[in-house]
């Protein structure tokens, strides 16, 4: 039992810690909150999204390369309790390939469930969904399949409550084909530039 007592007080201080850097608002004071949650789309582009949304928003990001949508609940629970009028969920690129599992591919469309339901009452919640076309072979050859599995779902829970809407980065994507590194999913400059404009527009939805 000591040993648990010992650990006790440093999870509480790593929740609270966790709970602080997740939820720092940054922008134009009296403006509405705004939190973005997200993979390493986001990260990369966190500069640009952040020199676009600050003028007209406070806003607080939480992105990390590989971050799954399990990770998403609590930034996105504290965003809520911390008063966000807006958050913005893009990630799901990491999910996609588990999303094609034959017995488990159901596990990421819960966890999606669960990042909308940690969003609550939050008046704008804005899904985006996964670019489906043209990524690298190296992704594997299931990730069309599982791209438009996350989509799907995005678009069930954006059907399913008056407060969610779905941000079609795919259709946009296929779009600008020119904003795209090798890989076919991560951004070079100028795709930097059009996600970011992507998701200050969603973040008004």
């Amino acid at each position: 039992m000591r040993p648990l007592r010992l650990l006790l007080p440093t999870a509480v201080a790593l929740v609270a810690l966790l709970a602080t850097s997740a939820c720092e608002y940054v922008g134009a004071p009296g403006t509405p909150r705004v939190g973005v949650a997200g993979d390493s789309m986001v990260h990369q582009t966190e500069a640009a999204l952040r020199a676009r949304l600050a003028p007209d928003h406070r806003v607080t990001v939480h992105a990390f390369n590989n971050a799954h949508f399990d990770q998403l609940r609590f930034p996105v629970s504290e965003m809520r309790r911390t008063g966000a009028r807006s958050i913005v969920v893009a990630a799901g690129a990491p999910d996609v390939v588990a999303a094609t599992h034959p017995q488990y591919g159901f596990v990421p469309l819960l966890w999606i469930r669960d990042v909308v339901a940690a969003a609550g009452d939050v008046p704008c919640v804005a899904l985006v969904t996964v670019k489906e076309n043209g990524v690298a072979p190296v992704a594997t050859t299931k990730w069309r399949r599982g791209a438009r599995t996350i989509n799907a779902e995005l678009r069930r829970q954006a059907d399913a409550r008056p407060n969610v809407v779905l941000v079609d980065w795919s259709a946009k994507a296929d779009r600008h084909p020119g904003w795209f590194l090798g890989d076919g999913l991560h951004l070079n400059g100028s795709g930097e530039a059009g996600f970011a404009r992507v998701l200050d527009r969603a973040a008004d939805c």
